[in-house]
């Protein structure tokens, strides 16, 4: 049942369209009701998947951490021995 089907009511319902007019309320509530659930279990994987990435960005850091240490190690020896050649 779609929006059409209550076109031609009257703007206030007589007694025989109230049925029609609540069936017709009580279907909008039930979309509305499930985009929302929807709308909840998107924001909810999000989160989880923002969890996840978090937790894989941390191991990068650390990661990148060691890489910038180990450069600047070696560029701290071979800085030194090019000057004690000189």
């Amino acid at each position: 049942m779609g929006f059409d089907d209550f076109e031609g009511l009257p703007d206030e319902p007589t007694n025989g369209d109230w049925a029609r007019y609540s069936f017709y309320v009580l279907n909008k509530l039930k979309t509305i009701d499930d985009r929302l659930i929807t709308i909840e279990s998107a924001i909810v994987d999000l989160g989880q998947e923002h969890a996840v990435f978090k937790d894989r960005w941390k191991y990068v850091n650390i990661a990148w951490g060691f890489a910038v240490t180990a450069i600047a190690t070696v560029a701290s020896i071979v800085t030194s021995i090019v000057l004690k050649m000189s």
